[in-house]
């Protein structure tokens, strides 16, 4: 008779007395799988010397220890080093939990939604914890005392110690390229520091993860992208963001593996050929699109796509300068933002134009602050064109609503791909920005990003189908 599915021998379970050092040495490889994209198939990674001395002591607090030491000592192990990156090293300097974290193999599930990683309990590691300190975070990071630790060296009874510190503080300030650089160094070399990696990233066991953040970063430093962004008159920190985003999404796909109990199980019983490795296959072909864009973006033929992260920090920005403008019980004064008066309007032929301002014909969607015609997007369907003259502010539509292209101004209202469109043209064009007054844009950014997933999900289900 066949042994039911749970005892069936290729899941036979761990020992009971299995030692906590060796389930988390082995939780350890699991997050840190190498993967052999001609066969995709997983393959075991190989603890370096520090990566054996992590887990020789039996208790959590020793693994913990040694976890902050091996941080702690990587800047010494890379100082004579001659390789790009670990020129850019800059680690953090972390809170304990990170280094218990780590040691756990403990990793977040979930995508960013901001940079602030606002409303995160941090519970869980992401490799976010390992941007760079801003030199305020520093600085205060310098000042901040921790008693316990200083309350332990001077043998202090247990009871009367201070309590552990469980908190993360990390810092937000990764708004441009050499930020970014640094954040996949610091990766790189805090795998580096446990597992054996293969630079030319040949080397089927080098975790996938420091594949990954190696590749990203080559393509990041090289000297056409260089250029690119010394020639670029646009701000980095959409790149950033999206960058930043994409190695979130990488990392959990490629940590998905600590989901499943059994995968642990598999690994110590030797059969790892049995562990999922769909996760993989999706974490590697999302690598592919990332050098992709990245490719057309230094071409000039491409541009960076939108993301939560980006849309969030739009959506703060805009909060912020909608804060900080004047507030005012009049309507809005079209003449002060260099807008021609509607008396002033230019009259076409035999088409009658009522030039008398109204609420209606200072409520349009888009202020332009350009002197020359306010560029527009070429749409030959009707039913999906948006009457630029409607929208803007200080403008009338001389033909009006009855004509059969789109006069809404609630953007919730116009079709996805017109908004989409839109949108492009607005963040690509100086001086063309939507009119906060009528355009709420934490609305803008739910849209934004409702599109984007519906997006990310299309593509993703097409990959399946094919």
């Amino acid at each position: 008779m066949a042994l039911p599915h749970w005892h069936h021998p290729s899941h036979a379970l761990l020992p009971k007395d299995t030692s906590l050092n060796k389930r988390l040495r082995d939780r350890a490889k699991l997050a840190n799988l190498g993967w052999d994209r001609a066969s995709n198939s997983i393959h075991l990674p190989t603890l370096t010397e520090n990566g054996e001395w992590l887990y020789r002591s039996p208790d959590r607090a020793g693994i913990n220890e040694a976890m902050a030491n091996m941080f702690a000592n990587i800047p010494e192990a890379l100082s004579s080093s001659t390789d790009f990156l670990h020129r850019e090293v800059d680690l953090p300097h972390h809170d304990p939990l990170v280094y218990a974290q780590y040691a756990t193999s403990y990793y977040e599930t979930s995508s960013m939604q901001s940079i602030e990683l606002t409303g995160e309990s941090k519970k869980r590691f992401r490799y976010f914890y390992l941007v760079p300190d801003s030199k305020s975070l520093a600085e205060e990071r310098e000042s901040a005392s921790y008693d316990r630790e200083a309350e332990e060296l001077l043998g202090e009874s247990k009871e009367n110690l201070s309590k552990v510190k469980t908190t993360i503080t990390t810092s937000t300030a990764i708004s441009n390229v050499n930020h970014l650089r640094a954040y996949l160094a610091n990766i790189c070399a805090v795998i580096e520091a446990q597992f054996v990696c293969d630079l030319a990233l040949v080397n089927i066991h080098t975790p996938a993860m420091f594949i990954v953040a190696r590749t990203i970063a080559l393509h990041l430093s090289s000297s056409s992208m260089r250029a690119h962004l010394k020639k670029s008159n646009r701000p980095h920190k959409p790149l950033v963001l999206w960058t930043v985003q994409m190695l979130d999404q990488l990392s959990i796909l490629i940590t998905h593996p600590l989901q499943h109990t059994k995968h642990t199980f598999l690994l110590a019983n030797g059969k790892i050929n049995e562990i999922a490795s769909d996760k993989f296959t999706e974490a590697f072909e999302l690598l592919d699109d990332c050098v992709s864009t990245l490719r057309k973006f230094e071409c000039g033929t491409g541009t960076i796509p939108s993301c939560p992260l980006l849309m969030a920090d739009e959506a703060k920005t805009a909060r912020s300068k909608l804060d900080k403008a004047p507030k005012r019980t009049a309507g809005l004064d079209s003449s002060a933002m260099g807008f021609t008066a509607a008396d002033a309007k230019r009259q076409r032929t035999g088409k009658p134009v009522d030039t008398t301002p109204s609420a209606d014909d200072l409520s349009g969607t888009l202020i332009y602050s350009g002197t020359d015609m306010m560029p527009s997007v070429n749409e030959a369907n009707p039913a999906m064109r948006l009457c630029a003259a409607r929208q803007r502010v200080g403008r009338n539509c001389p033909r009006g609503s009855p004509f059969k292209i789109i006069h809404e101004l609630h953007i919730t209202k116009c079709p996805d791909a017109t908004f989409a469109k839109w949108s492009a043209l607005v963040d690509q064009t100086p001086g063309l920005d939507r009119n906060r007054k009528v355009v709420d844009p934490v609305k803008v950014s739910a849209r934004m990003s409702k599109l984007a997933s519906s997006s990310l999900s299309s593509t993703t289900a097409a990959k399946a189908k094919s």
